[in-house]
């Protein structure tokens, strides 16, 4: 049955006599859908299996008890995309980065990208008069060129799993082109007697890669169906008898790895075709990709192009960032290419913002045209993905093109500018810094454990130990996690300054053993340096615990407060490494990380885990635009810090519960602290979170610049010094023009 129906109507001449009757009689189907089906074997269909696909009655309808005949005619391709999903185990799925996608989400793609200007030029063309003939041929020239466009487009997903926006992209341009058509129609230039498909736009134009196989050959097929069903749809309005066999050779779905794939060798294109590059590509975190995932990512992003520096510290990108890298890479050598990606939204959060957008937007010189904030993702299959996503359409800026935003309930935005964290503003980059800009103490990591579970104990441990081995209460100390810290609740570790004495070990069994466990623990690990701190399995891995009261930071905290909540720890309570520790004492320093001007930096700045805040060093706290402050502005921060501190004493329950809520006098002494935050920052608390972001941005930038600056003023005194000791006398500060200083080195 599958080679004849893979056999033309020339070569069934020939094996007529040899075919039974019954198979005889189906069509020719072409297109390579039964291409090499002599290959695989065809799995056996009983009466009971028929029955079940051609008769399915236990489908219920959404919202209703009743059960509801399946007819296959009406099946939107797009649930492929659904139904290959539940066909993928988990774990594969996940390893994968496999996520599909609704018709709702793909239009947030392709809509601001292309259709609602497609749609808004159709509007206008059939708003035209028509009354009398020249009108009528000017309206029809008009359609007729509007309909070669749509056939001139080309559109191409580079990660298309099972061909969702492909189907979803070629069905709305059919419904375009058949408006058209009708209005064509009722111009008089068609008649009711034509049997030929009148519409220009063909599968031909669309192009994907996937690398999943049977994803790609699911994606051919809903292609197929896609434009069977269109065919059907022109023959109802336009009431011809058209044929919909055989079918359009379709080779343009590519079973490969896009980013080892010359996409210019796929796509194909005059040079003056407008080619829409949109897609889903893989989510997947760069502590979680394999490592093909992170050899093709490595290839799609050197570190030189044309002996050019781009791409850096490709080891903490997303996958999804290979696929802006990719398209950046095709699109730079063409014209009239567009690109939008769905991503994760972590390409515009934190260390990962200036790592992909600074290269894409100063190298390349793209911008970004449109964007979709941060929104849940969802789709209609099985076990659906849970994840936090942006859309991000980006290109060449055309002169005067304004720039839009959309938000999930909130009316769409337009600005002048969007840069890489989704914000109507200059183009900042906010990058790692290694120490911070302005003068308060470093933020260093918590204590590292990496013991297995040997030195760390719960409540119930804890006490078990000691009950059997009193004498080592003396090592024990309570442990602080940021857990412990937001809900009071209880874990405990050992804690040694220094190798501990044989004799103080044989008092101790118990200990010995987890001591023990640790080494052993290390010596298997993968990791180097791990495996060289196994001879000392009795501390912790890494040792940060500072000898005075520190301010502890949750690395990770619900987006849903305030204010991250931070406190004053004893330092006889040992913190791990999910907080962040600032050695110091400073209530005026405290009061600022609690304010309202620190936490609208947080948020648009820190990256995230899920939609919570993550909290680092290297790029909130150290590129926050610290302000030297005066005594007394000093000291009225120290007055409402205080007053927050005597605030959660007063309530007494966890941080946790009294942020989740923050209510009362804990609410009241924020807010006092908040305005004497703002003063001292001489910020206006009626703006935005936002704008208060990006203003302190632009300070932060401003402070990275002058500080660089005068690192490169240090070096090259420095330098003459080195040379001409005797010659040269300094008093005060040095300053000169880089111009001038090349010009007169040998000064």
């Amino acid at each position: 049955m599958f080679q004849w129906l893979n056999t033309d109507d020339k070569e069934r001449e020939k094996l007529a006599n040899m075919i039974d009757k019954i198979i005889r009689q189906f069509p020719y189907v072409n297109g390579g859908l039964f291409k090499n089906t002599e290959a695989h074997k065809t799995p056996i269909i009983d009466e009971n299996v028929r029955d079940h696909l051609l008769n399915a009655w236990n489908l219920v309808v959404k919202g209703s008890k009743e059960k509801e005949k399946f007819t296959w005619d009406e099946i939107s391709p797009t649930n492929f995309g659904c139904i290959f999903e539940s066909t993928v185990a988990k774990d594969v799925r996940d390893s994968g980065g496999m996520h599909y996608t609704t018709p709702t989400n793909i239009h947030r793609v392709i809509d601001p990208l292309f259709l609602d200007e497609l749609r808004s030029e159709l509007d206008g063309l059939l708003q035209l008069p028509a009354k009398t003939q020249k009108e009528r041929d000017t309206q029809y020239g008009m359609l007729e060129t509007f309909r070669k466009k749509l056939a001139s487009l080309r559109f191409f997903d580079p990660a298309c799993g099972s061909g969702n926006f492909l189907t979803e992209v070629y069905k709305s341009l059919h419904e375009l082109e058949l408006k058209a058509i009708v209005q064509e129609l009722g111009l008089n230039y068609y008649t009711r007697t034509d049997t030929t498909d009148p519409c220009m736009v063909h599968i031909n134009q669309f192009f994907g890669i996937e690398i999943d196989h049977f994803a790609a050959s699911v994606a051919r097929a809903s292609m197929w169906i896609a434009e069977c069903q269109m065919l059907q749809e022109t023959e109802k309005v336009l009431h011809w008898d058209l044929k919909p066999l055989p079918l359009e050779k379709n080779d343009n779905i590519l079973c490969d790895d896009a980013l080892l794939t010359d996409w210019s060798n796929l796509v194909k294109r005059r040079a003056t075709s407008p080619t829409y590059i949109i897609s889903n590509p893989p989510f997947q975190g760069y502590s979680k990709m394999t490592k093909a995932q992170k050899a093709s990512l490595n290839r799609a992003m050197p570190s030189k192009i044309s002996n050019k520096k781009v791409w850096r510290n490709q080891g903490k990108m997303d996958f999804v960032c290979a696929w802006y890298a990719k398209a950046a890479e095709y699109m730079s050598e063409k014209k009239n290419v567009k690109c939008a990606l769905v991503s994760t939204n972590s390409i515009t959060q934190g260390e990962q913002v200036a790592l992909l957008w600074k290269p894409l937007i100063q190298h390349y010189k793209f911008h970004i045209s449109f964007a979709w904030k941060t929104f849940r993702w969802n789709n209609e299959a099985d076990n659906m993905a849970h994840v936090h996503c942006v859309i991000i359409g980006f290109g060449k800026q055309k002169k005067g093109e304004k720039c839009h935003i959309y938000q999930e309930n909130v009316p769409k935005t337009e600005v002048d500018n969007i840069n890489g964290y989704l914000m109507g503003a200059e183009d900042f980059f906010i990058e790692s810094r290694t120490e911070p800009l302005g003068k308060v103490t470093p933020m260093v990591y918590g204590n590292k454990p990496v013991e297995g579970g040997n030195l760390i104990m719960n409540a119930e441990e804890y006490k078990a130990l000691i009950s059997e081995e009193p004498w080592a209460n003396r090592y024990v100390r309570a442990l602080m996690g940021a857990r412990e810290f937001l809900h009071n609740e209880e874990r405990y570790c050992l804690w040694f300054t220094e190798e501990p004495s044989a004799n103080d070990l044989e008092k101790m069994p118990l200990v010995k053993k987890r001591i023990m466990a640790t080494e052993k623990f290390r010596e298997n690990s993968k990791k180097a340096a791990t495996v060289e701190l196994a001879d000392e399995s009795y501390r912790f891995m890494e040792v940060r615990q500072p000898n005075q009261k520190y301010i502890l930071v949750p690395r990770h905290s619900s987006e849903n407060r305030k204010y991250i909540p931070m406190g004053f720890v004893d330092p006889a309570i040992i913190c791990s490494d999910a907080n962040h520790i600032i050695p110091s004492p400073s209530l005026w320093l405290f009061g600022i990380l609690q304010s309202r001007i620190h936490m609208s930096w947080v948020k648009y700045v820190c990256g995230r885990l899920e939609s919570r805040f993550r909290y680092s060093a290297n790029i909130v706290y150290n590129n926050f635009p610290w302000k030297e402050l005066d005594e007394e502005q000093k000291t009225a921060i120290e007055k409402t810090a205080t007053e927050i501190l005597e605030a959660r004493k007063v309530d007494g329950s966890s941080l946790a519960s009294q942020y989740d809520l923050l209510k009362g006098r804990l609410s009241k002494a924020h807010k006092e602290n908040d305005k004497v935050v703002a003063r001292a920052y001489d910020i206006d608390l009626s703006m935005s979170d936002e704008e208060i972001a990006i203003e302190l941005m632009r300070r932060s930038v401003k402070l990275a610049k002058s500080k660089e600056k005068k690192k490169k003023r240090k070096k090259l005194v420095v330098k003459k010094i080195d040379k001409k000791p005797e010659e040269i006398h300094v008093m005060g500060d040095l300053h000169f023009a880089e111009n001038e200083v090349e010009q007169n080195t040998d000064e």
